[in-house]
């Protein structure tokens, strides 16, 4: 049996197709030509999460980590997991053209660069085989060499420009340990790109963006993609002041940056957060009980949930 599908994105894009009752949305939109964002397939990732506005649907087989009680109560579903049983209206927090592309690239790049830039974290540079595309804020996956399933681990690019990634070293973390023992300068290393949807949304208005760790690097590319265009704003937080980084970089990419640390100042990135004007983008990223914690400060200023864009950085 057939159903119509109103697939609406957060630049004001709307699609129609037509799904099916015994077909994933997923699987719809891939037949439709739309390449819904998702990763795993398996419903345990979240990547695909969409809101249903309007109809029925079968949840799936959702893990419980990648949408949570609350959120199903909520409307939200994993879009590689649901399944239609009558028309329905669905949201998808992303612009369409994030939908354009003939999905990631799996390739392998040679190490370029490899150094600690503060306590705990790395800079790791790769020069890929291939092209790698992606957007500022996304993400790539990368392995271990000879590594099988289950080895590669996610990282968001740091740069606009180059295949650059900032990493917390974390104590007998997979790709910790092969970083500190084995990696150096060309070593390769499985590679594939891009993944997610934080990434910059059209706008004039001005930035703002908190960051708690590593979680500083896909928004350091973020504002290397506005180029000074637009008035940022970072609030930028760490355990320890060693391990605050890309300082230089901030304040030449013309951002306005406070700086914390919880162990010497008792303050954390969502303490510092001043928001003079409401009308304002903001991003987050770092540890999800940062994001949520900044998400409330945000809120409670006046800056609309539609204008918060997160990404939660898990230990991998």
């Amino acid at each position: 049996m057939s159903v119509t599908l109103t697939l609406r994105f957060d630049d004001g894009e709307t699609r129609r197709i037509t799904g099916r009752i015994d077909r994933t949305v997923y699987q719809s939109a891939m037949a439709a030509g739309i390449g819904i964002l998702t990763e795993c397939r398996e419903g345990a990732c979240a990547t695909c999460k969409v809101r249903c506005l309007e109809g029925d649907y079968d949840i799936g087989d959702a893990s419980p980590e990648a949408l949570t009680a609350e959120e199903e109560a909520d409307g939200m579903a994993l879009a590689c997991q649901m399944v239609p049983m009558t028309d329905c209206a669905l949201s998808f927090p992303y612009p369409f053209a994030l939908t354009l592309g003939a999905g990631p690239v799996a390739t392998e790049g040679r190490i370029t660069a490899l150094e600690h830039i503060a306590e705990d974290t790395l800079r790791l540079e790769l020069a890929p085989d291939r092209p790698l595309p992606f957007l500022p804020g996304q993400y790539a996956r990368i392995g271990l060499p000879g590594g099988g399933p289950g080895t590669a681990r996610a990282f968001s690019f740091s740069s606009r420009n180059k295949v650059e990634f900032i990493i917390r070293v974390l104590a007998d973390g997979l790709m910790s340990t092969f970083l500190a023992e084995r990696a150096e300068p060309g070593v390769r290393v499985p590679l594939s790109s891009p993944y997610g949807n934080f990434v910059l949304r059209p706008s004039a208005r001005p930035v703002v963006m908190v960051a708690g760790g590593t979680g500083l690097g896909p928004l350091l590319a973020m504002l290397e993609a506005l180029d000074g265009n637009r008035p940022a704003h970072v609030f930028f937080g760490t355990n320890r002041r060693a391990q605050l980084f890309g300082l230089d970089r901030l304040t030449a990419l013309g951002a306005i940056v406070r700086t914390a640390s919880l162990e010497e100042d008792g303050l954390n990135a969502t303490d510092l957060i001043v928001i003079p004007d409401p009308d304002v983008d903001a991003y987050l990223c770092g540890p999800p009980g940062m994001i949520d914690a900044a998400r409330t400060v945000l809120l409670e200023a006046g800056v609309g949930d539609a204008r918060i864009f997160a990404e939660r950085f898990l230990p991998s």
